[in-house]
This record gives structure tokens, sequence and C-alpha cells, in this order.
């Protein structure tokens, strides 16, 4: 990108490094730079990936279940609490919590409780997912998108892939 010359990213080439450009475009109010919009789901994931191994240090094996129920939860209590406003919250890591938090927990359930995870991806897992994705699909080509209905949605969309990347593995 910088050999492009971009001059977005030349002019916040800090922001780029540090894995911190999500914030960065959501201070300018969104996407700003075809050559570099892509690189805010990047920062994201690097921040998950630095401090999610400090929050499994620092809590008891037993306890490990509540990770991604309390990301998952924190997420889409944030979304809720910041619907309707004008502002691009989904650039935001705590925004993408539930979906990080939904890979860990398909990632816990696989590694101990086999019986739980063969539910997931038997015939019971496979219909909730395509029920889910047909819902995904409806809600979005034939719902007025409101911001109830966007919550909704993403609940929908987190349910239906989570299965399906447990029906993939």
């Amino acid at each position: 990108l910088i050999l492009l010359k971009d001059e977005f990213v030349t002019e916040n080439i800090g922001w780029f490094l540090t894995y911190t450009v999500n914030f960065k475009f959501y201070s300018v109010g969104g996407l700003v730079d075809v050559w570099s919009n892509h690189l805010w789901t990047l920062s994201i994931e690097e921040q998950f990936y630095l401090v999610f191994p400090f929050l499994i240090l620092l809590i008891k094996r037993k306890h490990a279940f509540f990770i991604p129920i309390v990301l998952i939860v924190v997420s889409l209590i944030f979304k809720f609490m910041n619907q309707g406003i004008e502002k691009p919250f989904n650039l935001l890591t705590i925004t993408q919590l539930d979906m990080l938090g939904a890979g860990v927990g398909l990632a816990l359930i696989k590694n101990r409780l086999s019986e739980t995870f063969n539910l997931l991806t038997g015939k019971i897992g496979k219909t909730i997912m395509m029920v889910s994705l047909f819902a995904c699909i409806w809600v979005y080509y034939f719902v007025d998108m409101t911001p109830e209905i966007w919550l909704t949605f993403d609940c929908l969309l987190l349910l239906a892939f989570s299965l399906l990347v447990a029906n993939a593995t």
C-alpha cells in the first residue's frame, strides 16, 4: 500500500503498523480508502489474538466455558445499547466479540465435550443451521432493517455460521 503511494495509508502509517487502523476508521466516520478498507478486520483479529492468551492465563480452566458466553453477551449488549447511533460501531473490536466468542466456544466444545459437538454436527445442528441461514436471507431481503432487526439478524448469523464452522471440521 505504501508503494501505491496511497495518501491515507502514508498519512496514517502508525495506525496500520500497530494494527489499530479500525480505531482510525472509526474516528473518521467509516471506511475511507479502497486500498486499505479490508485491514480493519485484520486489526480486530490481531487485537483479539494479542489479548486473548492473557485472558486464558488469568482464568481457571474450569471457568473457561464462561469466556465465550461473556464475549458474546458483552458484544450483543454493546450493539443493543448503541442502536440508532450514526457511528460505524461495527469497526470496533467490542462489536465483533460475538463472532470471536462463537469461535472460542466451538473450540472449547470440540475439545472438551465431544458428545455435545457431535450433536451440533448431527441432524439437529444441521437443521438449526439451515433454518438460521434461511431466516437470515429472508430478514436481509424482505424485512425493513431497523436496529432491533439488525441485532436479531446478527444473532441468527452468529448461530448459522457457528454451526456451519462446526460442521466443516
